[in-house]
């Protein structure tokens, strides 16, 4: 049991900065340069305060489950900013977080004439929303994993690891089919399917928790301070 949860302590400690920068960071970043540049900027931001630790943590997990033989050495930093996979990292960050700043509104115009409630049709558009962003944003997260935790990939040039990049992603989700066909594979599905339920239910919660502090913080406010 205490084997699943290996490295998970190197990235809970960063996640309280990074959980600001997801919310009034791109908020004062939206006020200055629009919601696009806010994305993109939240994005390195988080990528900046999390690479390390979250490096550490695939790092350690990694370890754990192959021979000595070929366990990494030299462990990443968990202050280190930047390295490799960390423009995987910063595309995941801000393709994760379009599920509930970009797809999530234009989704509940349509949502709310099904569920009349518009607190429950926000929060299942918010959850619909980050499952779509989710899946758009696992083949980058599961690019910077392998970055990594590959000692080739590691070791590589920028150049060689497009084209390293190229033949992970066609080895683990595409297989070729009797018929000849090239078809998704069974752990493209599962990668997916997974990255969407985590992405869906954490920026969910999210960003419900958001909009209840900013819609009711006025009265609190009022009422209490």
């Amino acid at each position: 049991f205490k084997s699943g949860w290996v490295g998970g302590l190197w990235p809970s400690v960063p996640a309280i900065p990074q959980f600001c920068v997801l919310g009034p960071m791109y908020h004062l970043y939206t006020s200055f340069l629009g919601q696009q540049g806010a994305l993109v900027c939240t994005a390195v931001t988080e990528t900046a305060i999390t690479y390390g630790a979250n490096t550490r943590n695939a790092e350690v997990a990694y370890n754990q489950y192959v021979p000595r033989k070929d366990r990494l050495t030299n462990l990443t930093p968990a202050y280190k900013p930047i390295g490799p996979g960390a423009l995987m990292h910063a595309v995941r960050n801000a393709l994760g977080m379009c599920g509930m700043r970009v797809f999530a509104a234009p989704l509940d115009e349509h949502m709310c004439k099904v569920i009349r409630n518009p607190q429950a049709s926000r929060m299942v558009s918010d959850f619909v929303a980050s499952c779509l962003s989710g899946a758009i944003s696992m083949p980058f997260n599961q690019l910077y994993n392998f970055f990594v935790t590959s000692k080739e990939a590691r070791e590589s040039t920028r150049l060689q690891r497009v084209t390293l990049a190229t033949t992970y992603l066609r080895g683990q989700y595409l297989t070729i089919a009797p018929d000849g066909s090239v078809r998704p594979s069974k752990i493209m599905l599962r990668d997916m399917g997974m990255r969407c339920l985590y992405a869906g239910t954490l920026f969910c919660i999210y960003a419900t928790i958001e909009r209840t502090l900013v819609e009711n913080w006025p009265a609190w406010s009022e009422a209490y301070l």
